[in-house]
């Protein structure tokens, strides 16, 4: 008896799980295929496989650094990227960093 009850209880707690176990399948036909990289996020989506970082991640506002120094279009290549900001250390921080005769603690 103690079986019956267990495989009804079980049953239920599979049948009453509220995710889907059916595979759907994604909508590809908002990747153009005019351009060669909309034809390759058209396939990477018909395989299945993760939408490249181009379209997945969000554009971050780049507008801040200029482009008329080296400097400056190194930095808003980065913004680009989405890497982090660089930490703007003075000329006497960087020599105390290298300094071959600080003690370790």
């Amino acid at each position: 008896m103690k079986i019956f009850t267990t495989t009804i209880l079980f049953t239920f707690i599979i049948f009453y799980n509220s995710n889907a176990i059916a595979e759907t399948k994604r909508d590809c036909s908002m990747y153009s295929s005019k351009t060669h990289v909309g034809m390759l996020e058209k396939r990477r989506c018909k395989k299945g496989l993760h939408e490249s970082n181009a379209i997945a991640e969000t554009k971050r506002d780049c507008s801040m650094y200029s482009s008329k120094t080296h400097a400056g279009m190194l930095e808003k290549r980065r913004c680009k990227k989405g890497l982090p900001q660089k930490e703007k250390t003075t000329f006497g921080q960087k020599l105390k960093k290298l300094n071959p005769f600080k003690k370790k603690k």
